[in-house]
């Protein structure tokens, strides 16, 4: 029985509904509630069938409500008919959102099928998908100031032809003209109106003729037909056990992206619910997506929800169920289900369709970027047209790693501010970029350099660069310092950031660029406190000659006199700090706790955080410190928490633009020097210290 169940889940329908003929609905057209339905009742859905983009109307009965009570979801089940669903062997995916109409009145979407019956489909109650309205919207904002660029050239326009107006009228001085202009003006209008309703008292006379023009034989209504008296034969349909409407299956656009990609996101955009996604993907574009400001949407006419746009996108398309004023219901069922959000809003265009029973589907393009989708919940989407989302720009330019010369592959896109996903998009986005420049994937060698433009910090940017070696996916391991400062900039409890744009530099080789260190020989044995030494560090890189470096170290001022350890490692190795010594002998320390840092420390110890490709001289493991020793040191920790606190509550001016940013600086008793390689291990040299 559980295996039956599973084969009549129901399956969403995701994908495009469009057309250049929808319904005229300036409007709220009237509406049908669930509870006023009776089984046998005929109306009238519209969809496109074929690449025309035509909307053309199909047949619907009803078949029931499933109805569990309160906490479940109710939906319509009915049954769909005539020659256009004949011609494409069903309702297949990508008709989700079609709007549904009995006798003039609006009933609901069409948003789930199934796999046992392509003809039989579920409709979401227009009752509920208008709760969407009523829903909070707390997203989209920001302290940057926002400039609505529909509005600015309404502005335009309207100024200029209030100009030519005010020309006319003094040319001609006709009071009658003016009385002309408006009668026009009505008059047009009512032709409108009148063809509105025409529209509407249509649909009763089309479902007719459609039921004529399809008119099944006597067998063929015993075999689809639902369980009637006149229908004997027909076994009984449990509307709450065999067929399901509840978990669909989303077709999601990908454009650009990878198989090795879209596994990437998968694993790491853990936010979305990737369970029953069908990825369909798109050409690569180029360019960052346009944008429609004098947009208009009507029922039937295709939409699209995309989280990412540009010369990649992540999204899927759906049809527009309603329109009131600038505002739109759409899809019948959840894109993301995360409630109230901020995504693009799109039109769309038909592509072509696949027939087929339960995995039949319609392909469509996004197109142009027309407005906001700001809910996103059980019984669909809702948008406002012309309003537009919260961004964050991402750049990024790849070149190959011994080839700075030539012309960077550099690719823009747009992402919809949501914090959740943002910081794992971006790194996604960085990813696909190095494996579309490169046209290769697995092992090799990136120099990676990234600069975020935020509020978040005083110096107004957050900048960092590193290099990597991978033996499996260099790219997976060159995009984590990305995510990793996005999500402490989206996760900062204080408040919420803007983030002006993401630029990323990537140069990135298949060869291995590595080395070894294999020697390290100060100048000099003796040396005071307060004196600079040069080491000399032989390194071997892979599969070449030894080369040497010279490493200048400062001693500290404040050394104890006697033998020194010093640790000369790659910088991506972490050392053991000093109080990670004391809690190795047993002593209880209240360190440098992470979950009470600022958010401005954490992305401070990142951007300095030694890079893989450097050379680090520190001081290294030190012998058992005193009893003395070891209260002055914890004194030491105890007052450096106090001052990190102290900066905490200090008000913070921010430098926007990222102007005159602090520079980095070593740690104290620390030298450093870059090389052209990842360091891939650590040796250990002595100074004597003396008086």
């Amino acid at each position: 029985m559980r295996k039956f169940l599973k084969q009549m889940i129901v399956v969403g329908l995701t994908c495009a509904v469009w057309g250049s003929g929808g319904l005229l609905a300036e409007a709220l057209p009237p509406t049908m509630s669930a509870g006023e339905l009776k089984t046998g009742m005929t109306g009238t859905g519209y969809t496109v069938f074929d690449s025309s983009g035509e909307v053309q109307p199909f047949q619907v009965d009803v078949i029931g409500i499933t109805d569990t009570g309160k906490g479940a979801d109710r939906r319509i089940m009915a049954k769909a008919s005539g020659a256009n669903v004949e011609a494409s062997r069903g309702v297949l995916q990508g008709m989700s959102g079609s709007p549904i109409y009995i006798d003039g009145y609006l009933v609901g979407a069409l948003s789930y099928g199934n796999a046992i019956d392509a003809y039989t489909f579920f409709i979401t109650p227009i009752g509920d998908m208008l709760t969407l309205w009523n829903h909070p919207d707390n997203k989209n904002k920001t302290q940057i100031s926002n400039i609505d660029l529909k509005q600015v050239a309404e502005d335009r326009a309207k100024a200029a032809e209030q100009d030519k107006e005010k020309e006319a009228k003094a040319e001609n001085s006709d009071p009658k003209g003016e009385e002309k202009l408006a009668a026009d003006t009505a008059k047009e209008k009512s032709a409108k109106t009148e063809k509105v309703a025409a529209s509407k008292d249509n649909e009763t006379t089309v479902a007719d003729e459609n039921k004529d023009a399809a008119e099944p034989s006597k067998k063929e209504t015993a075999d689809t037909a639902p369980n009637t008296a006149e229908n004997p034969e027909k076994p009984s349909i449990d509307l709450t056990k065999d067929i399901i409407p509840g978990e669909e299956k989303s077709l999601w656009y990908f454009g650009g992206f990878g198989e090795t990609d879209l596994t990437f996101l998968r694993e790491n955009v853990t936010a979305l619910n990737w369970e029953g996604i069908t990825p369909l993907a798109l050409p690569a574009t180029r360019g960052g997506a346009a944008t429609d400001y004098q947009a208009a949407l009507e029922p039937g006419s295709p939409v699209g929800v995309a989280l990412v746009c540009g010369d990649f996108f992540v999204g899927a398309t759906g049809t527009v169920t309603a329109v009131e004023g600038n505002r739109i219901l759409a899809f019948g069922h959840p894109f993301t289900h995360r409630g109230n959000v901020n995504y693009f809003m799109l039109d769309a265009a038909a592509v072509g369709t696949i027939g087929g029973y339960g995995a039949g589907m319609r392909i469509a393009n996004p197109g142009k970027i027309i407005g906001r989708v700001n809910q996103d919940r059980e019984y669909g989407i809702s948008g406002i047209i012309g309003r537009y989302p919260s961004v964050v720009p991402m750049r990024v330019s790849v070149t190959g790693l011994n080839q700075e010369e030539a012309a960077p592959q550099v690719y823009h896109t747009s992402i919809a501010y949501d914090e959740t996903v943002l910081p794992q998009l971006s790194a996604g986005i960085a990813y696909a970029s190095m494996n579309r420049a490169s046209d290769r994937e697995g092992e090799g060698t990136a120099k990676v350099h990234f600069v975020i433009r935020t509020d978040a910090v005083e110096d107004g940017k957050v900048e960092r660069s590193n290099m990597y070696y991978n033996l499996a996916d260099v790219g997976q391991v060159a995009v984590l310092e990305l995510a990793k400062a996005l999500n402490v900039i989206c996760t900062n409890t204080e408040r919420e950031a803007d983030i002006l744009d993401v630029q990323v530099e990537v140069a990135v080789d298949g060869i291995r660029k590595t080395a070894s260190l294999v020697t390290a020989v100060p100048e000099k044995a003796k040396v005071k406190p307060g004196e600079t030494v040069n080491i000399k560090a032989t390194i071997q890189p892979f599969r070449q000659e030894k080369e040497t470096v010279v490493i200048p170290y400062t001693v500290p001022k404040t050394q104890r006199v006697g033998t020194m350890q010093l640790d000369v490692r790659g910088g991506g190795f972490v050392p053991v700090n000093a109080l990670q010594l004391l809690q190795q002998q047993g002593i209880t320390v209240a360190g440098d706790d992470s979950a009470n840092r600022t958010m401005q420390e954490r992305l401070k110890e990142l951007t300095v955080a030694g890079m893989n490709n450097e050379i680090i001289v520190a001081p290294g493991a030190a012998p058992a410190l005193t009893e003395k020793e070891q209260k002055k040191l914890i004194s030491e920790s105890l007052r450096a928490s106090a001052e990190a606190a102290k900066k905490k509550s200090q008000a913070r001016k921010v430098n926007l633009l990222g102007q005159n940013p602090a520079e980095g600086e070593n740690k104290p008793g620390e030298a450093k020097i870059a090389t052209d390689y990842v360091i891939d291990n650590v040796i250990h040299t002595t100074l004597q210290v003396v008086r």
